[in-house]
């Protein structure tokens, strides 16, 4: 049975449950006023209201709202949302953050920021919908981290900075980089779509990974693929100073398909990386393309 809990017109502090391991489902409904209200071990759902609030919920499970007001929303250990309602807020993320959010920032005319808060922070998303930057805070290896069972994630309007890499996971994804230079690595099992959109981008993907550069000088690394799923880079512009990552001492042959050129790197004691370039034949590919890069 749902707990229900609430706050004052004034300045509150609320813990949704008085103990870490009391699990029942609580709503918290703060009220008016600046208000704190921390969650517990179970699922917990979190309304700041109106105010400048700061919540936080440690399981991570449920939903954190912070309604009208300059909030602070802190991510915790489960799969939940975060909304920052209307106002200006900050969605922090700490290295024992280690839930998948789908965070919505506020009006068109807020400023609404992810930020990390240590090093070797990863930044677990499964959504993103009106945020303006995503920071690593100063520190280092700090990643965004893709929902295992599948993401759709699109930075082309958000600002990233301080972020080592954006890696898929597990699941289907859908990655779009930012304007910036993005390091974006799909998973391993899912089909995943990986777009680096603007600026110098590197794409590695493994068997099944649609890769789009973008505008730009991208790299495009094979990390895995078969004859059977093939690896497909749609843009592939030499003229824009696009090339190809090969594991070292890989020789590589190329040949004609449906849609243009199949290429087989091979390695080491017969090891493969297969990848079809959309829109070019065969007798077009030169050395000059490829780099090694894994």
């Amino acid at each position: 049975m749902t707990k229900y809990k609430y706050g004052t017109s004034g300045a509150d502090n609320i813990h949704s449950n008085s103990l870490y391991y009391d699990t029942e489902p609580t709503a918290v409904f703060a009220g008016a006023g600046n208000d704190t209200v921390i969650g517990g071990g179970g699922v917990d759902y979190l309304y700041g209201e109106d105010g400048n609030d700061y919540l936080e919920d440690s399981s991570g499970f449920g939903a954190l709202y912070g309604g009208n007001g300059n909030d602070i929303l802190v991510a915790g250990a489960g799969q939940s949302t975060m909304d920052g309602g209307s106002g200006n807020d900050f969605f922090y993320f700490m290295n024992s953050s280690t839930g998948y959010f789908n965070v919505v920032g506020g009006d068109p005319g807020d400023t609404d920021v992810i930020v990390a808060l240590a090093s070797n922070t990863r930044i677990g998303l499964t959504s993103i919908t009106g945020i303006d930057s995503i920071s690593g805070g100063g520190f280092g290896n700090v990643t965004i981290g893709a929902n295992p069972n599948g993401a759709y994630l699109d930075f082309t309007n958000v600002a990233l900075s301080g972020i080592a890499s954006i890696n898929g996971s597990d699941g289907a994804d859908t990655i779009i980089g930012s304007a910036g230079n993005d390091l974006i690595i799909g998973g391993w099992l899912g089909d995943d779509v990986l777009q680096g959109g603007a600026g110098n981008d590197t794409l590695k993907g493994d068997g099944g990974t649609m890769m789009t550069g973008g505008t730009g000088a991208d790299l495009f690394v094979c990390s895995a693929g078969t004859l059977a799923t093939p690896l497909v880079v749609t843009d592939f512009n030499a003229l824009d100073g696009d090339l190809i990552g090969l594991p070292n001492g890989s020789a590589w042959s190329a040949w004609d398909v449906a849609g243009g050129t199949q290429l087989v790197a091979t390695f080491g004691a017969n090891k493969t990386r297969v990848m079809t370039l959309s829109g070019i034949t065969a007798d077009q590919v030169q050395s000059s393309w490829f780099i090694t890069a894994t």
